[in-house]
């Protein structure tokens, strides 16, 4: 009986489109000239398990290093598309900033989703003494292909 149970909780769940989260993630990192680099992180949100669902959700997270290589603000955009039959279309997008170091905050940030893009960019600004001392506009976007893949 159990082993009958099984096989048809299984048959349900392969049945039905659903998402279950996990973590993947592709990495590029880009130097600045003075010794800074942002490293860049592509992610998937969740794993579709349906062969019939054309529709995903991606994250790409964007990372600020200061020289000596303190991680200082982050900037990330998640993007839901469609895709298939030769196009691909963005559905939404949001931004979504962090701070991790004392000294910086995160100015004016905004999302937009044009075509198969979704773009979210922010400022990140450095402070000291009440100045500001450092001020750096970060974009990132996130593709998708007609084929279901990111970029």
């Amino acid at each position: 009986m159990p082993k009958k149970l099984l096989t048809f909780l299984f048959a349900v769940i392969l049945t039905f489109n659903f998402s279950i989260p996990v973590k993947a993630s592709t990495v590029e990192i880009e130097y600045l000239p003075d010794g800074s680099y942002i490293v860049s992180e592509l992610s998937s949100d969740s794993f579709d398990f349906s062969t019939y669902s054309s529709t995903v959700t991606r994250t790409k997270t964007s990372y600020y290093y200061n020289a000596s290589g303190v991680k200082s603000w982050s900037v990330s955009v998640t993007g839901t598309f469609t895709y298939g039959n030769g196009s691909s279309s963005c559905k939404s997008s949001t931004c979504k900033t962090a701070v991790y170091n004392n000294s910086w905050s995160v100015g004016s940030q905004k999302a937009s989703k044009s075509g198969n893009k979704a773009t979210a960019s922010a400022v990140g600004e450095q402070y000291s003494g009440g100045y500001i001392v450092q001020s750096i506009t970060r974009s990132v976007t996130l593709t998708c292909s007609s084929t279901g893949q990111f970029s």
